[in-house]
């Protein structure tokens, strides 16, 4: 298995490309317009869900689980020898949105109380792939549930429930009600219950860039430090609460993101193009684009992208104190 999955990148690092940061071919480009939300986001969390690291870390916790086979007849082993040659195939139809999950396995088991309770046996591939998928989801999602909530969560057990409810009979509540929703599992719209978690995903990013961009008006008295630190301490708290999500690629883009919006501040700041020239070239911009950049000086987005990457880099970020996601 471990075979299979060697041909997952690695995490990227946190090291610079020559004087800049823009690297030719790479989706991750700060050269590029900011990314969409809608689409962006997801791509990125099925990537995070999809890396090496991870695709291990959910083998193993499908080994630990053990289990039986799906539909397909694959036991563990027999799957961890089938991916070896086909997981460069299902991973593309993921990526690309084709990959269907196999019909899942009905078996009957006997209920404590008597009768039987129908169990959904899903394929070892499957479950590898849910649990990958649930690793990077949990986290995000998990702190926005209810905190007496307590079935199948992290951290969270049946004597955790049980104590609470000691707790309230102790504060003098006396009525109890009990309501099962039958099947609810069954027979929930998964198409809402998607849609649902896109929202939920989309506006946690589409918040953090609404604060950002309070943070970070282009016409500011502030220095490029001050403003550097107000984005320290937002940036370092919201990344305190989403800390368990190993969303590395989406933190990179934002990273991304936030830098631009800071190159757009300072350009902003130098105002005329001779001050544009004359500080791009004292910080080794070539003459030619620096004059290039100074000929459009009202230009501040576009002009922040990709001419002076090499210039205001990553290490220039870091030294004001630009804090970082990733």
């Amino acid at each position: 298995m471990s075979k299979a999955m060697r041909q997952m990148p690695g995490q990227p690092g946190r090291s610079e490309r020559q004087a800049g940061e823009a690297r030719p071919g790479s989706g991750l480009d700060e050269a590029e317009p900011p990314p969409r939300i809608g689409n962006d986001t997801g791509a990125g969390l099925l990537e995070v869900a999809l890396r090496r690291e991870n695709l291990l870390r959910a083998w193993k916790q499908v080994r630990a689980n053990k289990g039986a086979a799906g539909v397909d007849g694959l036991d563990i082993d027999q799957t961890a020898a089938s991916l070896r040659i086909s997981w460069p195939a299902i991973r593309d139809s993921l990526r690309e949105g084709t990959y269907r999950p196999q019909p899942v396995r009905r078996v009957m088991i006997p209920k404590p109380g008597g009768g039987e309770r129908e169990l959904g046996i899903p394929t070892v591939l499957d479950r590898l792939i849910q649990q990958a998928l649930l690793q990077v989801l949990q986290p995000i999602l998990d702190p926005t549930f209810s905190q007496h909530s307590y079935g199948f969560r992290p951290g969270r057990s049946a004597h955790d429930a049980v104590l609470a409810a000691q707790s309230f009979v102790q504060s003098g509540r006396r009525i109890v009600v009990d309501v099962d929703l039958e099947k609810f599992f069954d027979r929930v719209d998964h198409d809402i219950l998607i849609d649902r978690l896109r929202k939920k995903t989309d506006k946690a990013i589409k918040a953090f860039k609404e604060r950002i961009r309070e943070l970070t008006p282009r016409v500011t008295g502030r220095s490029l430090k001050a403003v550097a630190e107000r984005l320290r301490i937002f940036v370092c708290g919201w990344k305190a609460y989403f800390r368990l999500a190993q969303t590395s690629r989406v933190w990179q883009r934002l990273d991304e993101w936030m830098r631009h919006r800071l190159r757009a501040i300072q350009l902003k700041q130098w105002k005329h193009g001779r001050t544009i020239f004359r500080e791009l070239t004292v910080r080794g911009a070539k003459p030619d684009v620096a004059l290039q950049v100074a000929a459009n000086a009202r230009r501040w987005w576009r002009n922040s992208g990709k001419l002076i990457n090499a210039v205001l880099t990553i290490r220039w970020a870091d030294q004001l104190g630009m804090p970082r996601l990733a």
